[in-house]
């Protein structure tokens, strides 16, 4: 059935001789209509699109954040339990599945990166599912499209962590819940909660997501002829609560429900609490903008989108698409803080309303007035803007170079040391021998194959909180780590480490040599200075990392 958004041409004030010869298109829309198997094939060779973009990129070594759920992983392939073992503020789910990636095809630095490229070809898949149950097949085939697109916005930082990993059960529990809402079965509604409850133990902003499509479900239930069921209503919170309550089993019977406690309700409030209010605005204002200009072309096509969707006669497909939209907003306002990466909540209902201002006739008579010249030619400006800073990523020579070139380059660039500084020191010690990384680069414990010496195993849950500072300490002192790998401190020289845990820099210096300086490699800085498209004579890069070996320790050797 065509989308009702469709308008004549005469209702667009277009000329009869201006407009275009569309019977190719209504000729396309019937075979679409008529032909599952076309449908199929078309659907599955958009889904394939996020594996082309992101081939490039695959064979590149683990970022910080990436080093840290690999880490998490290799822990619990172990036997280890997130939060009481190893802390870390993000749920399990995205280590979860790095744990099942390298279960399934070995501890390789390239896993994480084909998973996140399996779970966006599943998302693009799921983007057109849902388009199709809202709109028509174009708007759902151009909404995966736009979708699938959008990952080549590299530098929005396209990397294997839980805000991209959660967009697959955000979107199966989209369509779900609109499954339900159409009268498809009750059952629905415990998958959605399901689906809902994995996305929170991948993200917890995505609980609002889940807030939303049950109170959806209550208006649509309460508005239509049907009587209201509270059994039904029940359905989706069992899936949610099934999910938790089987995260939870362990910890229940290790003893250590405290810890789990801590981790998923107590920190990340304080966590996201930490960030005063001005800095709050003042990020935002900035993320907002910075992706303004990068994902314009996909924002364009959104605004046409959303003035369309305006006369679409279906309530349930306006809200849906505006309530992901703000939904999306305020999951990432939650967190208090904006990294680039954040944005990417925003891709699938800015991919729903591009299908279907791409199903829209154009304009064809060019305007005369001044003001919406100025327009075009400032959007224009920012298309070729975003099409410049995307496609300098990909022209880098090396897989190592187009990672570098993608978000913070001068923070990234220490990441690339990292299996350097893993073979350092797994040459130097045993498999029973504990090291410790001052700073956020958890890729070393995993290319070096050592365990560390503190659950406490990065900068992110100390810095901010005394409290698991001073456990670290304890630890460290009861531990002594065979190595300490100390990033920290020329990031903080260099201004990109915002403050430096001075209290551990006094634990080295008492008990600890310093063994080595991993310096940059010329063709490392050549990388650098290419990323950047110019020599940073402003601030001098100093040098990934200080080595320190323990004082009465020689190294075990494997």
């Amino acid at each position: 059935m065509r989308s009702s958004a469709l308008r004549p041409a005469e209702a667009l004030g277009l000329r009869e001789s201006a407009r275009p010869s569309r019977s190719w298109l209504a000729s396309l829309d019937a075979k679409l209509d008529s032909s599952t198997l076309l449908q199929a094939v078309v659907v599955g060779l958009i889904s394939l699109m996020p594996a082309l973009i992101l081939a490039p990129f695959i064979t590149g070594p683990l970022m910080n954040d990436e080093g840290i759920f690999a880490t998490l992983a290799v822990s619990l392939l172990h036997g280890g339990l997130p939060y009481r073992d190893l802390f870390e503020v993000t749920p399990p789910g995205t280590y979860g599945l790095y744990a099942l990636g390298f279960l399934l095809f070995g501890q390789e630095a390239w896993v994480p990166h084909a998973l996140l490229v399996v779970a966006l070809c599943l998302t693009t898949a799921l983007i057109f599912v849902e388009a199709r149950l809202l709109f028509s097949v174009r708007t759902a085939i151009c909404a995966a499209l736009a979708f699938a697109a959008s990952m080549a916005m590299v530098v929005v930082g396209v990397i294997a962590v839980d805000e991209y990993f959660v967009l697959l059960p955000i979107s199966a529990a989209y369509v779900a819940f609109t499954l339900a809402i159409k009268g498809k079965g009750k059952g629905w509604l415990l998958v959605a909660g399901v689906l809902s409850g994995l996305a929170a133990i991948t993200n917890q902003t995505s609980v609002v997501h889940f807030v939303f499509l049950v109170c959806l479900y209550v208006r649509s239930a309460r508005s239509s002829s049907a009587s209201f069921s509270c059994k039904a209503l029940a359905l989706p919170f069992a899936g949610f609560g099934l999910v938790y309550i089987a995260l939870a089993t362990p910890y229940f019977v290790t003893g250590s429900f405290g810890d789990f406690w801590y981790g998923t309700v107590v920190f990340p409030l304080l966590y996201a609490g930490g960030t005063p209010l001005l800095q709050r605005f003042i990020s935002s204002g900035f993320g907002i903008v910075w992706f303004c200009l990068i994902a314009s072309p996909l924002l364009a096509l959104s605004g046409k989108g959303a003035l369309a969707l305006k006369r679409e006669p279906s309530s349930l497909s306006k809200t849906i698409v505006v309530g992901w939209s703000i939904g999306s907003v305020v999951a990432i306002a939650a967190t208090g803080r904006f990294f680039h990466y954040y944005f990417v909540a925003l891709l699938p209902p800015l991919a729903l309303l591009a299908g279907i201002a791409l199903t829209q006739p154009p304009r064809l008579v060019p305007t005369r007035h001044l003001r919406k010249l100025v327009v075009v030619c400032a959007l224009g400006a920012a298309i070729s803007f975003s099409l410049f800073v995307n496609a300098k990523v990909y022209l880098q020579p090396s897989a190592a170079g187009r990672l570098v070139a993608r978000i913070s380059p001068r923070v990234e660039l220490h990441s690339i040391k990292g299996p350097e500084v893993g073979r350092y020191i797994a040459s130097r010690t045993g498999r029973d021998d504990l090291i410790y990384n001052l700073g956020l680069h958890g890729e070393i414990y995993f290319y070096a194959n050592r365990r560390p010496a503190s659950r406490f195993f990065h900068e992110f849950s100390v810095i901010d909180n005394e409290g698991n500072l001073r456990q670290l300490l304890r630890d460290l002192e009861a531990n002594r780590p065979t190595y300490i790998v100390d990033t920290q401190w020329p990031q903080y020289l260099e201004g990109t480490s915002v403050k430096y845990l001075s209290e551990i820099g006094d634990f080295i210096d008492q008990n600890y040599v310093l063994e080595k300086r991993m310096e940059f490699d010329p063709k490392d800085i050549q990388m650098y200075e290419k990323a950047i498209g110019r020599s940073d004579s402003s601030r001098k890069l100093t040098y990934q990392s200080d080595i320190y070996r323990l004082k009465e320790a020689g190294g075990s050797g494997n």
